[in-house]
């Protein structure tokens, strides 16, 4: 069912972006990952530029989250390079490349349940902020301004009293993307992030990814191809863990490798 939804968003791709001339901030090099006698990834390269909303879409089993966990530090490449702000991270641990600015949501919530949604949003507070920034905002227990306009956006100012646990499926995950927007990441990692929302959810969401973009850049795995047509300026497809195809919005919407592909996980469905 997702793959023939996912077709139908190809027959009105946006107008094409003019290209982006900066130079890379994420350089992935022949990338690949091995589990065993099964590859994962095989081989795969790409750029990420500055300001640049960078689709990264596929079938499922595609290789997407692998991707996602390798250049974010949870799975250790097989071979290959990944680069980030300049210098090899390819062997670095999740810890280490989120001090160098890399931020990520995941498919599923990763929210504190037992804390409320205020206190979620200032644990994010307190990671992105200076030492002396910190603790006057400690002592005075209060969201900084671009944070209230963070919870504002997703429409969680009135349950900001709330345990996160009490917020329905999709508001909890509203929520996650709020709090890893509150980083101040410089390269930001979004795993599926329209994924379990309500059609009136979504909108604010690629509104928020949108405005994340003018600060940092942003690369994202999406099933929902019309959210994808909104926001990429770059659109990789990923097939059998290997690049099917790579660029505009535009150019894969026509590579007819790209429709079988999605023809064929319909109908294996």
């Amino acid at each position: 069912m997702v793959a023939r939804a996912s077709l139908q968003a190809f027959e009105h791709p946006r107008a094409v972006s003019a290209p982006l001339l900066t130079d890379p901030v994420l350089k992935v090099r022949a990338l690949t990952v091995q589990f065993k006698d099964f590859v994962a990834l095989n081989e795969v390269s790409l750029d990420l530029r500055d300001g640049c909303i960078h689709a990264v879409i596929g079938p499922n089993g595609a290789g997407k989250s692998t991707l996602f966990n390798a250049i974010s530090g949870f799975v250790k490449p097989t071979r290959g390079q990944i680069e980030l702000f300049g210098r090899d991270v390819t062997a670095w641990p999740a810890n280490r490349l989120a001090r160098l600015g890399l931020a990520r949501s995941f498919q599923i919530c990763a929210i504190f349940p037992e804390l409320s949604v205020e206190e979620n949003m200032l644990v994010a507070q307190a990671h992105a902020s200076p030492p002396l920034r910190l603790l006057r905002r400690r002592l005075s227990g209060d969201l900084a301004p671009h944070n209230e306009t963070l919870l504002a956006r997703v429409g969680l100012t009135s349950d900001r009293r709330r345990q996160a646990r009490e917020l329905s499926y999709g508001r909890r995950r509203l929520l996650e993307i709020a709090t890893t927007l509150a980083l101040k990441p410089r390269l930001l990692l979004l795993d599926e992030p329209t994924s379990g929302l309500g059609r009136e959810d979504i909108g604010p969401v690629v509104e928020m990814i949108a405005d994340a973009a003018q600060d940092c850049c942003v690369l994202l795995v999406e099933h929902n191809l019309k959210v994808v047509e909104r926001l990429a300026d770059h659109v990789t497809v990923l097939a059998n863990g290997a690049v099917l195809s790579d660029g505009s919005y535009q150019d894969v919407a026509r590579d007819h490798r790209v429709r079988a592909a999605y023809l064929g996980a319909a109908a294996d469905a």
